[in-house]
């Protein structure tokens, strides 16, 4: 029995499973998109290599520090904003160690993040000369991108050897287990290297996603206080105009239906790690909802159940609580 990997999967039904997207950091999210969503995660231990795979069903806005301490190397199935840029199938996002990830996902999607040290992978450098000078490791963020068939020719090959590991790995010898660790190393490295082969793919008008970031922590100061559309525009110091276009470029919705979506992600996790006392009616105001009837009917349009059934459905995140 090999120790250097271990394995840990599991398959949900709220969105509140994506906080655990990447097993180094906790992620906020919030479901914008109406529905039931389905999660499947699978996280991978390599020794000092981690890797974190998942599906989802619907669309999700999410951010936080995927790793302090780790490159961060991902890539996603869909279109998606991510950090600043516009994320195409294949492309690769480099993160650099302690960055917040800022993402927006319109619709169902899959992604994988292999995380790796520093140290280790620029050990794994030393034989390309100029490997360690690269630019991307001088980023906060960076994103590459390649002939759509080589790229997709890559991912595969990471994803192929992520689903051996994940069905055969604790099987493995030690031997073939380092073996498949550094494989999928220098498949996430091999662009950075071979940068004439690749391009920088620049990020979109930083001012969009700054702007709804900007405005989504004055949402969440502002705690269960009511907000109208002139207070966001007051505070953003921009037109009405460039802050709806803001939120249409970044989230594709009006920034009074995101913050509806988020208060409602918000009610649902307040209810499925609900302590003793909690109530619909007190969670339903706690979060901004003053009309328990409108709440509710809001409630079930966007993730397909009735808030007293999350309430009293047994949830793994209460116990993790």
């Amino acid at each position: 029995m090999s120790s250097i990997i271990a394995i840990r999967q599991n398959e949900f039904c709220d969105p509140e499973a994506l906080q655990d997207a990447v097993q180094d950091g906790q992620s906020d999210i919030a479901q914008l998109e109406p529905g039931q969503i389905t999660v499947k995660l699978t996280h991978l231990t390599l020794g000092s290599v981690g890797a974190s795979t998942g599906d989802f069903t619907r669309g999700i806005r999410q951010r936080g520090v995927l790793s302090p301490n780790r490159w961060v190397f991902g890539f996603i199935a869909n279109p998606a904003v991510i950090c600043y840029y516009d994320m195409a199938p294949d492309d690769l996002l480099i993160l650099a160690p302690g960055q917040e990830l800022y993402s927006s996902f319109s619709g169902a999607n899959n992604y994988v993040t292999v995380l790796a040290e520093q140290e280790e992978m620029f050990a794994r450098l030393t034989h390309e000369p100029g490997a360690q000078d690269a630019p991307a490791w001088g980023q906060p963020s960076t994103m590459l991108t390649t002939d759509p068939a080589l790229a997709a020719a890559r991912t595969a090959e990471v994803r192929k050897l992520l689903g051996v590991i994940a069905k055969q790995g604790t099987t493995m010898p030690p031997w073939e287990a380092e073996h498949y660790k550094h494989a999928i190393l220098e498949l996430v490295t091999a662009p950075v290297i071979d940068a004439a082969g690749y391009r920088y793919r620049g990020p979109r008008l930083r001012s969009e996603v700054a702007l709804v970031r900007e405005v989504e922590n004055f949402v969440i100061e502002a705690g269960t206080r009511p907000l109208l559309i002139s207070d966001l525009v007051v505070h953003a110091g921009v037109s009405r105009r460039a802050l709806y276009r803001a939120f249409d470029e970044v989230h594709s919705m009006s920034p009074m239906e995101f913050l509806r979506r988020k208060q409602l992600s918000d009610a649902h996790n307040a209810l499925l790690t609900a302590t003793p006392g909690t109530t619909v009616e007190k969670a339903a105001i706690k979060h901004g909802f003053a009309h328990p009837g409108r709440f509710a009917k809001w409630y079930y349009s966007q993730f397909g159940e009735r808030p007293n059934e999350t309430l009293r459905r047994p949830s793994p995140f209460r116990r993790l609580q």
